[in-house]
């Protein structure tokens, strides 16, 4: 859905997803720093398109339903640096917006957007920055 360098896709999500890039990019630091979520470090977004089962037990953990880093995408640093959101939580965020008649389209797409970067600043601060990151006590 995004690419650092090369953009967001030009499909379905693309207004949605840019404004919801742009939200994250103009967060509060100190809102960012507690979600240990950098704006910068986020080369890639993508979604999983597979069918998600709520009830198998390893998906149990808080927030992963909604999206989470990409274990298998960590830069030299250690920092994860490729989000995958949940097909299930586009699709619901785009529903509103397309099928959405209680509110103007400018602001159904502005909700979404900032679900959208709420739900990735909530995994992020579940997961951290990277497979290594821990919690002081």
């Amino acid at each position: 859905m995004y690419i650092e360098g090369a953009g967001v896709e030009s499909g379905r999500h693309h207004a949605s997803v840019t404004l919801a890039l742009e939200i994250l990019r103009t967060t509060d630091d100190n809102i960012l720093r507690a979600a240990h979520f950098d704006p910068a470090l986020l080369a890639e977004l993508a979604f999983d398109p597979r069918a998600y089962d709520f009830d198998h037990p390893v998906n149990k953990r808080p927030n992963y339903h909604f999206g989470q880093w990409d274990p298998h995408h960590i830069d030299n640093a250690g920092r994860y640096r490729r989000f995958v959101i949940q097909q299930v939580t586009l699709e619901a965020l785009m529903a509103r917006v397309d099928e959405g008649q209680d509110a103007p389209y400018e602001q159904l797409l502005f909700e979404a957007a900032a679900v959208l970067a709420g739900t990735i600043l909530m995994a992020s601060g579940i997961s951290g920055s990277g497979p290594g990151h821990t919690i002081p006590p």
